[in-house]
């Protein structure tokens, strides 16, 4: 490196140039070179390991999907009346068995579900019913190992690869290697006792689809491989077979393994509920081929991009070095004394801008040798100019003596007085432009100016200086007090009635220099004190109000740190007709050293009570017996302005009832005269640290506010799980919904959401973790439920979304719930049911309410698909007169005919029957708007004509509905 320094030191700044672009160029080059495609081949290798990881769990979920699916379809079989009927049976046969309503169960689900091969029912006897599979011999189908392992785990759904052996033949056009059978036992949920097994061929034609849709690179490809290690569907591909089940131990779930001479990457994921593996397989050698292409690309780029560089750096160097070198020649000229040169460029870049200074300094040089006798003439200027303004002083001083002078012999000795200390002030003030002056220039500095003032305001002001002899030769910036004594003047005295004091007091305290500057006025708003201490803390400045303390402040902070200034200390005031006991009571206790202030003394209750209006007082000290208002008197009223002042009383009397009424307005203590110091003073601390406690309680409280608004969507669940439980009593509701900021009607509304975990036809499967259901379950109702405020959203124990709302519109309201399931079905695209009802009493009804709902919402989602569909299209257009069973089923793509046997089935009432109930239902709610007609509502509802209507919900309800609405049973 040292070399290196050398050889630069000697060479012009072309060569310097051309070397550090050679430098810039080479290094980015061979880095990315050699870095570049390590980074690159591990960065592929990366990428290809986390796509065939995605795919792999994509494709287990899919078939966890379908296996799902296929035991959902089981459980549904084994919970049909029919079907548990056909499994107690001990042979078939007869006019009364339900083999064919169980054949038609079955072919319902083989329809709707082509993926399903065949279902297959065997009961505990060996009485079996297929529309599809028969027994090949006559050996019972409980011997066979399938049926004897679903018999054994009855709770365990059973999954057999290519059952190939089965005593089993179909009526399909499919083998048994072409099907994954999927078997569970059925118990009988009374006694536990195994029923029989349901067996479904599962064609792995659907599983074969979801593993070819997904390729990556030209030979990688995914199989799956049983518990067993046997494959259950794979490509055809030679590599499959050559994998081998020991090689799957690895715990990172990827291997590289060489198969004919060729390297893969073998990644897989093992399913915790199918107990199947999902393998991925690629080519390592195909995957990194591209990086060698791309390397070799790489050199042939680099090395064209390091000519082209050389041909620019070269240019470059000489765009720069070249006016560079110019320019040096023109300022060795302008050295040897020619100032006539100029740089000529034509780039307007840093070198022509340094030209152009070059050019300027060259002129500026040359004026300046022109100047130089101006300027001399200018500086004799100035000096004159300084000499008059020192005269200007000098003539105020001179003046202000004349007047002295000429009071003197109108021996007008109050102007004397006055002169004098205006012309000291004045001189003071000035000091010749120093900015420190003495403590002694100082006091003198606020005597003069405590002396004119006399003179204006006469006995209204009275004021005392005192200091200690040391501190008189320290040094100290001036004009500091005279702002503070204004103030004090200003805004303490001037509004006083009566006459006034100021103080001011100079001593050493823990080797720190302290003025102290009080006064015994009507004292500062609490507001204002406020404010001014907030103005010292932030240290910004004022634009108005307090710039002569901001001021202040600064000053001293700048010159001497951030540790010195202004400081305002609590204020305390001595309430007592004896002024000899006034006097005492302030000089017994060392103030300052408990950090309290005496902010004035009152000799009577009027003029203590209102001092205390217009100051802010921590402490009082208070006799009882005063003349106008008594001590007693005084402290009542001093409560409804100053509640949190600490009283304290020192009076003479020891009579049991005034200690027992100054009990009552809760003073701090109740001393008696005489008072040892020692004792007061104790009491005084005892008050300073109530006070400290009192703010520490007071933060503890805005915390506490603030803890428990943050928490409030936490607090209004956990409420709301224990409303709906009946945990809560009728006061204890009241109290909780104050304190949640819940203002309920008595008349609200209760609706539950809940996610039936089947996902909507026609959408993309969305698999959702419960957090995150959670989440967009409750973001999308409170969308929705936006406009009906207050209300209140909580999960209970099952995971079903509760909300408890205002009701603004009836009408609107019971529209509300199909909002709900409609939004919320479009952001989960799960089917999700929805029940509401009204809450005429918010204080003990909510805990039935919720209980019929939930039977509601479990009955409902107990209800197949279609029949979902079925009912959210009656939901839907209920209004249309039209409607009918072959329109909806048209819409929800199934035949009329099972539709209506779905719906007698589940619901127990016919199509005409649901949708009369349905619109009943509807007119019900409408009919609470008084203002619309009969046969407005009947419109509404779906019917045009008004008797047609009311015979139906006579029917339905059991009044007309003229006798309804009369009865107002809705109310």
């Amino acid at each position: 490196m040292e070399v290196l320094r050398s050889f630069l030191k000697g060479q012009n700044i072309g060569i310097k140039l051309l070397l550090y672009f050679f430098t810039l160029i080479l290094l980015p080059i061979a880095t990315l070179g050699v870095l570049g495609n390590v980074i690159y081949s591990r960065s592929m290798e990366d990428q290809a390991n986390v796509h065939t990881a995605q795919m792999i769990e994509q494709v287990t979920r899919n078939v966890e999907f379908y296996i799902h699916d296929m035991e959902n379809i089981i459980y549904y079989l084994s919970d049909q009346p029919r079907v548990i009927e056909f499994l107690k049976l001990e042979k078939l046969g007869g006019a009364a068995q339900p083999d064919d309503e169980v054949r038609q169960v079955l072919r319902t689900y083989t329809e709707v579900h082509p993926e399903i091969a065949g279902i297959l029912i065997v009961n505990e006897q060996g009485v079996y019913i297929s529309n599809e599979m028969h027994r090949i011999a006559r050996d019972a189908l409980t011997d066979e190992g399938w049926y004897k392992q679903a018999a054994t785990a009855p709770n365990v759904i059973q999954l057999f690869s290519k059952p190939i052996g089965r005593n089993i033949t179909t009526t399909g056009n499919y083998s048994a290697d072409e099907v994954v059978a999927i078997v569970k036992a059925v118990t009988d949920p009374t006694t536990g006792k195994v029923l029989g097994v349901i067996l479904i061929d599962l064609k792995l034609n659907i599983i074969k689809q979801v593993i070819e849709a997904t390729k990556f690179g030209k030979s990688g490809f995914l199989y799956i491989m049983d518990a067993n290690g046997d494959v259950v569907y794979a490509p055809v591909n030679p590599v499959v077979y050559r994998i081998k089940n020991a090689w799957l131990t690895d715990q990172s779930n990827s291997i590289v393994r060489t198969i004919r001479k060729n390297n893969y990457q073998i990644i897989y994921k093992d399913s915790a509920y199918t107990k199947w593996k999902v393998l991925g397989v690629f080519s390592l050698n195909e995957t990194l081929a591209e990086v060698t292409s791309i390397r070799h690309y790489s050199i042939l780029i680099g090395a064209f991009t390091l000519i082209f560089a050389v041909v620019a750096a070269i240019f470059f160097t000489t765009s720069i070095a070249k006016p560079i070198g110019k320019l040096r020649s023109l300022m060795e000229q302008a050295e040897a004394g020619d100032l006539s040169v100029r740089f000529n460029s034509k780039y307007n870049d840093e070198i022509g801008q340094l030209g152009n200074s070059f050019n300027n300094m060259i002129q500026e040089i040359s004026n300046l040798i022109k100047l130089v006798y101006e300027e001399q003439k200018r500086k004799r200027e100035a000096e004159l100019k300084t000499l008059q303004a020192q005269i200007k002083p000098h003539f105020l001083y001179n003046t202000l003596d004349t007047i002295q002078w000429l009071a003197y012999e109108h021996d007008a000795k109050d102007i004397v007085s006055v002169v004098g200390a205006l012309s000291n002030l004045f001189r003071i003030g000035l000091s010749k432009g120093k900015e420190l002056i003495t403590v002694r220039e100082e006091l003198e500095h606020i005597k003069s100016y405590l002396t004119i003032q006399k003179t204006r305001y006469e006995d209204k002001l009275n004021y005392e200086i005192s200091y200690d002899e040391q501190v008189l030769d320290y040094h100290v910036l001036k004009v500091i007090l005279q702002p503070l004594v204004e103030n004090a003047i200003y805004h303490g005295l001037n509004a006083k009635r009566g006459g006034g004091k100021v103080t001011i007091a100079a001593r050493l305290e823990g080797g720190a220099l302290v003025f102290r500057v009080a006064d015994n006025g009507v004292g500062m708003m609490p507001e204002k004190l406020e404010e001014i201490k907030g103005l010292l803390d932030n240290s910004q400045e004022p634009a108005a109000v307090g710039y002569g303390i901001f001021n202040i402040h600064e000053r001293i902070r700048l010159s001497f740190g951030a540790e010195y200034g202004l400081q305002f200390t609590s204020v305390y005031l001595i309430a007592d007709d004896e002024p000899k006991i006034r006097h005492g009571l302030k000089n017994a206790i060392d103030w300052p050293a408990l950090d309290m202030e005496v902010v004035g003394e009152a000799e009577d209750g009027e003029i203590a009570l209102a001092m205390a209006k217009n100051t802010r007082i921590d402490i009082l000290l208070v006799d009882i017996c005063m003349p106008f208002l008594n001590g007693l008197q005084f402290i009542e009223e001093l409560k409804a302005v100053a509640a949190d002042c600490i009283v304290i009383v020192i009076t003479g009397y020891d009579e049991f009832t005034y200690a027992q009424q100054a009990v009552k307005l809760q003073v701090f203590d109740y001393m008696l005269k005489p008072v040892d110091r020692e004792q007061l003073y104790a009491v005084l601390c005892k008050a300073q640290q109530k006070l400290i406690d009192l703010c520490a309680q007071d933060r503890y409280i805005n915390w506490v506010s603030r803890e428990t608004k943050k928490n409030l969507p936490l607090l209004r669940s956990s409420f709301g799980k224990d409303w709906v439980t009946g945990r809560l009593t009728p006061s204890e509701i009241i109290e909780q919904l104050t304190f949640l900021d819940l203002c309920l009607s008595p008349v609200s509304g209760f609706i539950i959401i809940s996610p039936t975990g089947r996902y909507s036809e026609g959408q993309p499967f969305k698999m959702l973790e419960r957090e995150l259901l959670h989440s967009s379950l409750r973001n999308t109702a409170a969308e929705v439920l936006q406009a009906w405020q207050p209300n209140t959203l909580f999960f209970d124990s099952t995971d079903n979304l509760v909300a408890i709302t205002a009701i603004s519109n009836q009408a609107e309201w019971w529209a509300l719930g199909l909002r709900l399931e409609q939004a919320v079905e479009a952001e989960l695209n799960q089917v999700v049911v929805v029940c509401q009802r009204t809450l005429n009493d918010l204080y003990t009804a909510v805990p039935t309410v919720y209980s019929e709902l939930l039977k509601e919402v479990k009955r409902k989602a107990s209800y197949t698909p279609a029949v979902l569909r079925c009912q959210k299209y009656i939901e839907t257009y209920y209004n249309k007169e039209e409607l009918s069973l072959p329109d909806i089923a048209a819409a929800i793509q199934i035949s009329p005919a099972y539709l209506s046997r779905l719906l007698k089935q589940e619901i127990g009432v016919s199509f005409s029957e649901y949708l009369t109930q349905v619109r009943v239902q509807k007119a019900t709610q409408l009919m609470r708007d008084v203002t619309l007609k009969m046969y407005e509502v009947a419109q509404q509802v779906g019917y045009s004509s008004q008797h047609y209507f009311s015979t139906a919900f006579k029917k339905v309800v059991g009044l007309s509905p003229a006798e309804y609405r009369k009865r107002g049973d809705w109310k």
